[in-house]
């Protein structure tokens, strides 16, 4: 869901948008947020997509505002907001939409992904890199036991 958003304003810092404009185009961008995790189900491929359909719409919103397009004002504070639409407003706390914007940056909490793989993975693709540099070979495994917090189970370890 927030794929397309952070597309959005990224676009809007490069298109140089003024505030009505950025509105309109985080407005427009509730109609084209999407990405499921269906794609577990099966290991299929399609995750791609999501990230790919988020960049190419944010950038089209963008676009569209920056033409006088206009939006939903209140995409995320407004009665059929976009939480509700998910069914996650309950989770959501608006008061920290904009809390500390301008001020607090989160720059130095991005880090790089290490593994073209779900993050809940990267601690166990790690054990086995450190298993294979200590000379550790495939035949010499009977059996392999992951102790994995309960959160990330059905991410990767489901539908095994």
């Amino acid at each position: 869901i927030a794929g397309i958003f952070r597309s959005v304003s990224a676009s809007a810092v490069l298109l140089d948008l003024n505030k009505q404009q950025i509105i309109n185009a985080l407005g427009l961008a509730g109609s084209f947020a999407s990405g499921i995790n269906e794609f577990l189900s099966n290991g299929s491929n399609s995750k791609v997509l999501h990230i790919a359909n988020a960049i190419k719409n944010g950038i089209l919103v963008a676009n569209f505002a920056k033409n006088n397009m206009s939006g939903p004002l209140s995409i995320f504070e407004g009665r059929d907001n976009i939480f509700k639409c998910f069914g996650i407003e309950q989770e959501c706390d608006k008061t920290e939409l904009d809390k500390g914007l301008g001020e607090i940056w989160q720059s130095m909490q991005v880090s790089i992904k290490p593994y073209p793989s779900c993050h809940f993975a990267h601690g166990l693709i790690d054990c086995a890199i450190a298993l294979k540099n200590d000379g550790l070979k495939a035949d010499e495994i009977k059996s392999i036991r992951c102790f994995v917090d309960e959160v990330p189970i059905s991410f990767i370890c489901d539908p095994l």
